[in-house]
């Protein structure tokens, strides 16, 4: 996966040689950002000769960047990621419908590192482009009280907006009581 990602990115700066624009590349970008999000793109950014990562119970899952998007295709990830027993190691920012993984893994299953953090925007509706209040309050009330608590300082939904987020940072994170992930000890 790494050396497809290699060869994507070089593609990427050749490319605008021979294209006037990137919209070429949209539709490898959305291919590659559903294998990435799949139980696939799971099990080869974090593939174990000795078994699969996705699967098997006290194995390990890693996010190094977590960028969002639709609310219910990752709650029924992050359902499956609880169900599967694995560790889960967040090592980068996880933005959006990814912080909703904190309401599915117990917190003794995760870990953030020195560079995770958790990004909080007002929800939309995918379709048209609008805040949606209803699923940026349905996905409060499904937060662990910690981070609703936090959240609700800030001033709640009523105070977020779509474009600007609102970052709670590992260190944050740790004082709630999440560990610190083994690399950052």
């Amino acid at each position: 996966m790494k050396k497809l990602i290699a060869a994507i990115v070089l593609a990427a700066m050749i490319a605008p040689a021979y294209a006037d624009d990137w919209d070429f590349l949209k539709p490898l970008w959305e291919f590659l950002d559903r294998v990435n999000r799949s139980w696939l793109g799971t099990a080869l950014v974090n593939y174990d000769p000795n078994g699969w990562n996705g699967v098997w119970p006290n194995s390990r899952m890693v996010f190094y960047f977590e960028r969002g998007g639709v609310i219910k295709e990752h709650v029924e990830r992050w359902q499956e990621l609880a169900r599967s027993g694995a560790d889960v190691e967040i090592l980068g920012p996880c933005f959006s419908a990814c912080t909703m993984i904190v309401a599915y893994v117990p917190k003794e299953r995760l870990c953030f590192g020195a560079f995770a953090s958790l990004q909080f925007h007002l929800a939309s509706d995918r379709e048209t482009g609008k805040m949606s209040l209803d699923a940026s309050l349905w996905m409060l009330k499904q937060y662990p009280r910690e981070i609703y608590d936090w959240i609700m300082e800030r001033g709640g939904v009523a105070s977020m907006t779509i474009q600007t987020f609102w970052e709670l940072r590992a260190q944050n994170l740790w004082r709630m009581g999440y560990r610190k992930c083994e690399r950052d000890r």
